[in-house]
């Protein structure tokens, strides 16, 4: 930029400077050409004038007269013949009809710059006529001189042009050379500060020196400068909140652009698709997420430009669901409208819903029973339908009933406290086989008289007692609840920092696909065996839960026919905890 700026502005300078010698030197020669030709046509006149009243036609006088003016006289009759001349020889010329003779003959003198056709010389010509007494013309004069002496006075005046052109070039240029330093150093700080900018640096404040006419362009460029730096500032602050935040969002986001393909997805999305970012960006959504109803939504945005919000069933058959909102971005830059796509996985609260549409039917259903039976009972009692023994059987019920109801609503409030939270938990070391041996006298086996082996090790685990108690408690009922003969073993072993109680039966079983499913709230795989045999359904989500409040966990292992296997993993107390 310097250099070119240097060499535009000295031609600029060049180009005036030979503009205004260029016409200094026209005038001039105009000036000299036109002086010097009336000098001498004035000169001659004069000279031809004199001849004329002298009316000189000897030769000898006309040669010395001629050198004495150092011009060509030549005298003519009035016929165009030449009388006398001071030079010999004379172009062959037709005198009458030159045109200073017949300017002559109208107007009594005449002039002409011609050239002579013999010896092609520039000349001028001054003619006078020769008059009688009478008025008549008896001939003319001619005085004629060359142009030489001018085109000397030219040729003089030229080369003095040119050597003032050159004597002058050199001051010329160097003057040229500073003032243009004084234009282009300022322009030279203003295009490296203004460059700086340009690839986002920091150039800080731009000083220019002389305060001159670059000062009101310098303060202009340090103040906006100034309030872009701040703007940026707050947008690169910006830029990086919105970047963090669209980084770890849980929900998925993509951008498509105008022509619907992905031109940016952060990592949520990625996640619920379970594609990487080479495989998504600039490709198409529905080639990696083939849904009809997104496909729907898209066409519905673009058509009408608003909103669009679905709910879409990615997987059925895994309960995988998707809530997809599909919204026009304006971009008010690039004056074109982006579609951006957010998508949210409700697998989970879909899920709960289902659950929770589970769990009111079925404690519905488990009230429903003992309630019409109590009320069904209570009411014959009322309206004296039964007597005697019949009465007592009738007490009976209603006493089972209401006991099952207890049963229920207790297991109901430790499993809400344990699922929600709500429960006091006091982890401290405690004795295993101890612990065991008291579950066991907890529960009933005398109406069976199955035969129970403990095998249980001497260790300690980290547990809240009750609750671990409970747990046991409930393993070694469903075992006892589900053989009706056999037995039941107890096995204690050391795994990977778990104590692991194993209780093995040799009761009816339960098939492999139920066995997933053990846990849920309510689930039975037999719904009408198990409330006849005083259960709630609620037992095995008891012992879930608690062992996940222990930070252990429960295994389900049976085969139908065969008896089932239930291992808890209590994690084992360390020497500090005691």
């Amino acid at each position: 930029m310097k250099k070119n700026l240097y060499i535009k502005i000295l031609v600029g300078y060049l180009l005036v400077a030979s503009f205004a010698i260029s016409l200094l030197w026209l005038i001039g020669i105009v000036g000299i050409r036109n002086g010097a030709t009336e000098r001498l046509q004035k000169e001659m006149r004069g000279y031809a004038e004199m001849l004329a009243n002298t009316n000189a036609s000897n030769e000898e006088s006309i040669v010395a007269f001629s050198e004495a003016i150092a011009c060509q006289i030549t005298v003519i009759d009035s016929a165009g013949e030449v009388i006398a001349a001071s030079e010999q020889k004379l172009p062959r010329e037709d005198h009458f009809n030159l045109p200073e003779i017949i300017e002559a003959r109208l107007k009594g003198t005449g002039e002409a710059i011609r050239r002579n056709p013999l010896t092609g010389e520039k000349k001028i010509y001054i003619a006078h006529s020769l008059r009688t007494k009478d008025g008549s013309i008896s001939g003319y004069v001619r005085v004629a001189r060359s142009f030489v002496e001018i085109e000397e006075a030219i040729g003089a005046f030229n080369r003095l042009i040119l050597t003032v052109f050159i004597l002058s070039l050199i001051p010329c240029l160097f003057l040229s050379l500073l003032v243009l330093r004084r234009i282009i150093e300022p322009m030279r700080r203003i295009e490296k500060h203004t460059a700086q900018i340009v690839k986002g640096e920091d150039p800080g404040t731009l000083i220019i020196p002389r305060q001159d006419e670059f000062s009101g362009l310098v303060r202009n460029i340090n103040e906006m400068y100034a309030y872009q730096h701040e703007k940026l500032v707050q947008l690169r602050e910006e830029r990086r909140k919105l970047a963090a935040t669209f980084a770890n969002l849980e929900d998925g986001v993509m951008l498509l652009d105008n022509g619907l393909r992905i031109e940016e997805i952060n990592p949520g999305m990625l996640k619920l698709l379970r594609k990487t970012r080479k495989e998504a960006i600039g490709r198409v959504p529905l080639e990696i997420l083939r849904s009809g109803e997104l496909h729907k939504a898209l066409k519905a945005n673009i058509a009408t430009g608003l909103s669009q919000n679905i709910e879409v069933a990615i997987d059925e058959a895994d309960q995988i669901f998707w809530n997809i909102g599909v919204a026009c971005l304006a971009s008010s830059v690039l004056g074109r409208e982006k579609i951006v796509i957010v998508a949210r996985d409700i697998s989970r609260i879909k899920r709960l819903e289902r659950s929770r549409s589970d769990f009111v039917a079925n404690i519905a259903h488990e009230l429903k029973t003992p309630l019409s039976a109590i009320i069904g009972f209570s009411q014959m009692l009322v309206r004296g339908e039964v007597e005697g023994a019949k009465e007592q059987e009738f007490l009976e019920r209603i006493n089972a009933n209401a006991a099952r109801l207890d049963h229920l609503t207790r297991d109901l409030l430790t499993l809400f406290e344990l699922e929600f939270g709500y429960v006091s938990v006091e982890m401290v070391p405690v004795a295993l086989a101890p612990l065991i041996t008291e579950a066991l006298s907890l529960v009933s086996n005398k109406e069976k008289g199955l035969a129970i082996t403990n095998n249980s090790l001497d260790v300690s685990i980290m547990v809240d007692k009750e609750k671990a108690l409970t747990a046991l408690i409930n393993i070694l009922s469903n075992a006892i609840r589900y053989t009706e003969q056999g037995a039941i073993a107890i096995e204690t072993q050391i795994n990977d920092g778990f104590a692991v109680v194993s209780i093995a039966d040799t009761g009816i079983g339960i098939d492999e696909l139920f066995i997933a499913r053990l846990g849920e709230r309510f689930f039975r795989v037999d719904g009408a065996r198990s409330r006849q045999l005083g259960g709630t359904g609620l037992g095995l989500s008891i012992v879930k839960h608690a062992m996940r409040l222990f930070g252990g966990r429960m295994e389900i292992r049976s085969r139908l026919g065969k008896g089932t296997t239930v291992k808890l993993f209590f994690p084992c107390a360390s020497e500090g905890d005691h």
